[in-house]
């Protein structure tokens, strides 16, 4: 009786090994086959489709992080100012402060009957001036101003910061208040006539405190406690504010000044020209006429006469 021997398990396994290693052999070396065009096709006609989405995603990204960016300079150029363009801006940073309430007790060093460390305290403040403005971004100021009046550094150009010359202006009333200690500052000469370039001078600062105050419109609220021992309701004036840090903005000022500027100075031709013997700069301003253009003047004081305090 003939018959087939049955191969083996093992032996059934290895020829399909054998089977499947000649199928893969075949496709090794068929150049283009069928199987493999139809995969391709296939992950083509798959992952093709998804091309358009991965660039609309990445130009959208992008103009995410342009917005981002523009929203951030905007923050760190202080958006307070507008179209105003200022190169303290870069300085500005900000910090939350209590402030003093500056009776009796809780008062700051700049505050007391004058000294001369308290004189110190408050020329300490707004002493950084002018500041620079680097030739290329001059033109970005909103008015034309002019060069810097420190050797060497001609071809820059430079500003006030309005902050300090508001600080100026309150030391001036500070010192307006003590004619003892401060007697060429008094609005009033000894002999009780008025001094008018010192009142204009005063007058001009109470305006500009004024406008300065409107015009930051500090909205910061005052809380209210009532005192039933007193029967008095008392405005709390240790109020909460979110400040620009201004030591942060004097420390900019000090690294881009060039020192105190003489007035008299000038840049003419690139170079620093002193009008040091020139007269007073109201030299030929005749103050008696001066006086008479102001109408909001009492009539004695106009007319060159000490205040008659009955007419008040």
């Amino acid at each position: 009786m003939n018959y087939t021997a049955v191969p083996s398990r093992t032996s059934i396994e290895s020829t399909d090994d054998m089977t499947e290693q000649g199928k893969l052999i075949h496709q090794c070396n068929d150049d283009t086959p069928p199987q493999s065009r139809s995969s391709f096709k296939s992950f083509c006609s798959q992952y093709s489709s998804l091309v358009p989405l991965y660039i609309i995603n990445g130009l959208l990204l992008i103009l995410l992080i342009s917005l981002i960016g523009k929203t951030l300079q905007t923050e760190c150029n202080d958006s307070s100012l507008g179209g105003v363009y200022s190169p303290a801006r870069k300085a500005v940073r900000y910090e939350d402060v209590v402030f003093k309430k500056g009776f009796v007790t809780d008062m700051s060093e700049y505050m007391g009957w004058p000294s001369d460390e308290t004189d110190k305290a408050w020329e300490d403040l707004y002493k950084y001036q002018p500041v620079r403005v680097p030739k290329g971004d001059a033109h970005k100021l909103p008015k034309e101003t002019e060069h810097y009046t420190a050797l060497g550094h001609e071809d820059e150009y430079m500003v006030g910061i309005d902050v300090f010359h508001q600080l100026h202006c309150l030391n001036v009333l500070r010192r307006a208040f003590y004619p003892h200690r401060y007697p060429n500052l008094s609005m009033w000469h000894p002999n009780g006539t008025l001094y008018f370039v010192n009142w204009i001078h005063i007058d001009h600062c109470i305006e500009s405190l004024r406008q300065s105050l409107q015009c930051s419109s500090d909205i910061s609220p005052m809380t209210f406690k009532w005192l039933p021992e007193r029967h008095y309701m008392l405005l709390s004036m240790q109020t909460h504010h979110h400040c620009r840090d201004f030591h942060a903005l004097r420390d900019w000022a000090k690294e881009n000044s060039y020192g105190e500027y003489d007035p008299r100075n000038y840049v003419e031709n690139g170079k620093v020209v002193g009008y040091q013997r020139a007269g007073d700069v109201l030299e030929g301003v005749d103050n008696t006429e001066l006086r008479k253009a102001r109408l909001d003047l009492p009539d004695t004081v106009r007319e060159g006469f000490g205040l008659d305090v009955r007419g008040m």
